[in-house]
């Protein structure tokens, strides 16, 4: 539903499979009186909720530093409150987000200080501004409001 928001709030065509997709997830909102419920699993926010690129990241940080690679993974595990395989998995999947060598991840973190430094947009108190329209929430429902009056 965020996707098909982000496309009618910057003016980005919808493939008809997509559309039909949330045509979808409307009736049944409608017919049951409530959206989907959200996958099971760790609730966002929870220690436990860290995505395959930051595990990624965190791992290279143990690594880089000349940690072993088993006591980064146990490491991790204990710290994120997942099993090992777990952490392994997140790190294949992540490792497509970090560099290559150390050099190369050594490179990416002299680059994100410098974008740290560098001026950033304020988005005032809004906590999940959506992206393509550059809209905050209130201004987004009142567009998309005027959209559905017609």
């Amino acid at each position: 539903m965020l996707v098909l928001a982000e496309c009618l709030l910057s003016g980005t065509p919808v493939e008809p499979e997509f559309q039909a997709w949330v045509n979808a997830i409307a009736a049944k909102a409608v017919l049951s009186g409530k959206l989907p419920e959200r996958k099971r699993g760790v609730k966002p926010g929870s220690g436990r909720a860290q995505s395959a690129e930051q595990v990624a990241g965190m791992y290279f940080d143990f690594i880089d530093s000349g940690m072993a690679k088993g006591e980064a993974i146990r490491r991790l595990a204990n710290q994120l409150h997942l099993v090992d395989r777990q952490v392994i998995r997140r790190v294949e999947d992540g490792r497509v987000w970090h560099g290559a060598s150390k050099e190369a991840r050594d490179q990416q973190r002299i680059e994100r200080r410098y974008r740290e430094h560098l001026p950033t947009t304020d988005h005032g108190t809004d906590e999940a501004p959506l992206g393509f329209a550059g809209l905050d929430t209130a201004d987004a429902l009142a567009r998309l409001a005027d959209m559905i009056k017609g």
